[in-house]
């Protein structure tokens, strides 16, 4: 997967494809945890590195939160529209969702066989994400449809929005 991921960033640098920020960042990730998991060669750390890459992309948000960045919209710059409000409403539920992943992988790295270990990384973590993934627009409807109905109706979505 590293050389994959190496050869892919330096044929995209050749045929001048830009590359998304979402998608250096991850390949980054895959070559460092990689050479990491090549050097120690630790079955602990093998298991724990999903908990480890969680936390830090958990932490990650959590710093850029608290700083009033938007790191998702960021991410996916003219990809998606909303307003800031609401990339904060996604921020805190994309690190929400990385930090349950985290603990659930150390509940299951500690506390369960290696076969269980395994079972949840293949057949556990995948599915919960996307099924994460494919709640987010049944909320973020809601978010454009107040948007489209206060900019028809001059309705103050303020008002209505804390609850």
């Amino acid at each position: 997967l590293m050389l994959f991921t190496i050869l892919g960033m330096i044929l995209m640098k050749f045929a001048k494809i830009k590359v998304e920020k979402i998608n250096f960042y991850s390949n980054v990730a895959v070559i460092v945890f990689g050479g990491m998991t090549l050097l120690f060669e630790d079955p602990i750390f093998i298991k724990a590195k999903l908990t480890i890459l969680n936390f830090l992309i958990f932490g990650v948000m959590i710093f850029f939160y608290l700083k009033k960045k938007l790191v998702l919209k960021s991410l996916f710059q003219g990809k998606i529209e909303m307003e800031d409000r609401y990339w904060n409403v996604l921020n805190l539920r994309f690190a929400f969702m990385f930090c349950l992943i985290a603990v659930l992988n150390l509940f299951f790295v500690y506390f369960t066989s290696d076969a269980t270990w395994v079972k949840f990384k293949t057949f556990g973590v995948l599915p919960f994400i996307l099924v994460y993934f494919l709640l987010i627009p049944l909320t973020s409807n809601v978010f454009i449809a107040k948007k489209k109905i206060n900019k028809s109706s001059n309705i103050n979505i303020s008002t209505y929005s804390n609850k």
